[in-house]
């Protein structure tokens, strides 16, 4: 009777446990359930009920760990791409911060006096302390290009772009240029030189081109302007760029992109072997 009772507690118990298969496990064969539950209560429903939802929790938990995990990898592969990114544009921002300190073409550099082929600073001072007495009487005179030559009419002078027109010209504009290899102690002394020359050769266009350099650097536009169209006026053929270019510049900096384009398009058809015309062209 006991033995009976053995054997039907021991299928009760078979059937609870809703084995259909085995799994070798850590070199011991055990058993595997059918069913993600394991009903230490196979007659209560509630509990039954719960594990229905705790495992489908943690299903969604587990499928919403996958996908933040591969969030984390794309993230980490952008992270690693932007670093490479910024480090190849950290070199170019070098590059063009050596360019622009060195080919700044679009305010005066000491290149641009070269071309005008003006004496050393060493010779302008020696000539200039000569006129001492003459430079202190002088010294609230500015070169105003206007004084020394009548600025014509014609082709030679563009005065028929809308830039150089009476209502455009009272409020023509340009922020001052500065240059770490220009100071202001050059810039004195472009002045004084600009002022000499003028009283000189009012005809030279050199020192017209000059004045309109020492008018740019004070953020004068409407002086700047008559003295650059006076050295493209005087200036020969062959050296008509460099007049041209400083007032191309002018132009545009004030804004005048039109009219800056068809001046510095004619500074390249003048010198088109001289590099320094189409970079500021383009």
């Amino acid at each position: 009777m006991r033995l009976c009772q053995f054997v039907v507690a021991a299928c009760c118990v078979h059937v609870l446990i809703a084995s259909n298969h085995w799994v070798l496990k850590d070199e011991q064969i055990v058993q595997k359930l059918d069913s993600p539950f394991f009903m230490r209560e196979p007659h209560n429903l509630i509990a039954f009920l719960e594990q229905i939802r705790y495992n489908e929790y943690v299903e969604r938990s587990y499928l919403e760990l996958l996908r933040k995990r591969e969030q984390i990898v794309e993230h980490l592969r952008f992270s690693m791409r932007f670093g490479e990114d910024l480090a190849e544009q950290a070199k170019c921002a070098m590059d063009f911060y050596l360019l622009e300190k060195g080919m700044s073409y679009l305010k005066i550099t000491p290149d641009q006096f070269k071309r005008i082929n003006l004496p050393e600073h060493r010779d302008l001072q020696q000539a200039l302390q000569k006129t001492t007495t003459a430079t202190k009487k002088e010294g609230a005179l500015e070169p105003i290009c206007n004084n020394y030559y009548e600025l014509g009419v014609g082709p030679a002078t563009y005065d028929h772009l809308d830039s150089f027109q009476p209502e455009v010209l009272e409020s023509a504009y340009v922020d001052r240029e500065h240059d770490s290899n220009i100071g202001t102690a050059t810039a004195e002394l472009m002045r004084r030189y600009a002022l000499d020359g003028l009283q000189r050769q009012p005809d030279s266009w050199k020192f017209h081109t000059l004045s309109s350099y020492y008018w740019r650097m004070r953020g004068n536009a409407l002086q700047a302007l008559p003295c650059a169209r006076l050295a493209t006026m005087l200036a020969p053929p062959e050296q008509k760029d460099i007049p041209l270019l400083s007032l191309g510049t002018i132009l545009f900096r004030m804004g005048r992109l039109a009219d800056a384009d068809l001046i510095l398009s004619a500074a390249v058809e003048h010198a088109p072997q001289v590099a320094e015309n189409h970079v500021v062209l383009a």
